[in-house]
């Protein structure tokens, strides 16, 4: 499928860490804007406590995540094993276009790895 043809395009956008929901926001309300958009946003859980995840949500007035995949702490192979595997799912239960992620950190290499294997295009910010 050629991506820039459809007419509605669902976009998931995935987070985790405090960087990334900052670096996301003006890009998610530029999408949110858009009437053939619809956001599908996912809440990796890699920063899973409110001073450094949901206060930022508030600052940038974002939608809450339809998802919260609770990944948590662990090891950087833990975090990015539990992802892939969580994101698979969500990948294909949502059926997205694209998956957009955001970085370098865990949250960016398990969802970009999750939407390769069953592929969805990716799109890095």
């Amino acid at each position: 499928m050629n991506i820039l043809s459809v007419k509605e395009i669902k976009v998931m956008p995935i987070v985790g860490v405090r960087p990334q929901i900052i670096k996301s926001a003006p890009v998610l309300h530029l999408l949110d804007e858009d009437e053939e958009v619809t956001l599908q946003l996912i809440h990796s859980g890699q920063h899973y406590d409110f001073e450094m995840s949901k206060v930022f949500f508030n600052e940038f007035d974002l939608p809450d995540p339809l998802r919260n995949l609770g990944i948590g702490s662990g090891s950087h192979a833990a975090q990015t094993a539990r992802l892939m595997m969580r994101t698979e799912k969500i990948i294909r239960e949502l059926k997205p276009d694209v998956v957009m992620v955001f970085g370098d950190a865990n949250t960016t290499l398990g969802g970009a790895l999750a939407a390769v294997k069953v592929h969805v295009p990716v799109c890095h910010v």
